[in-house]
């Protein structure tokens, strides 16, 4: 099979919009910080240096009481390497963000932007550089 070569003109149309729609709402319940979705049941928080973290997931099936499948998971655990496979590189992976105050860095998302508009936000509390409360507005969304 041979392949077409694809060029691009200089000035290429506007991309068409994709719609995301669901029109009797999702899947997921939330009360607080805590997400059912299906059968899984999990607390989402927000930790000022590791940033998102899962904490206390669990798997219920049937009439058997829920069985704990991760006791905290961070964003920040996942290695990813990537890139040359030198020795000048293994030190890097694709979220390599334990170290740099991940939490601390995180903005408030945009219904439309970041996520969709019926997306669920959530908005979680950090400590700031004095210890006391700071609320951060849109931390989270959640959406299928």
């Amino acid at each position: 099979m041979r392949w077409a070569k694809l060029t691009c003109p200089a000035s290429a149309p506007p991309a068409l919009p994709v719609i995301i729609s669901a029109p009797r709402g999702g899947n997921a319940r939330i009360v607080g910080h805590e997400v059912a979705w299906d059968n899984w049941r999990f607390h989402l928080k927000l930790d000022r240096r590791f940033g998102p973290v899962l904490p206390l997931v669990r798997w219920a099936e049937d009439n058997l009481p829920p069985r704990l499948v991760l006791y905290q998971g961070y964003a920040s655990e996942m290695s990813v390497p990537y890139m040359d496979t030198s020795e000048a590189w293994y030190y890097r992976s694709y979220m390599d963000i334990g170290e740099y105050g991940f939490g601390e860095l995180i903005s408030a998302l945009e219904p439309g932007t970041d996520c969709p508009r019926r997306a669920a936000f959530l908005d979680a509390t950090l400590p700031d550089e004095a210890g006391k409360p700071a609320l951060k507005q849109h931390a989270f969304c959640l959406f299928e």
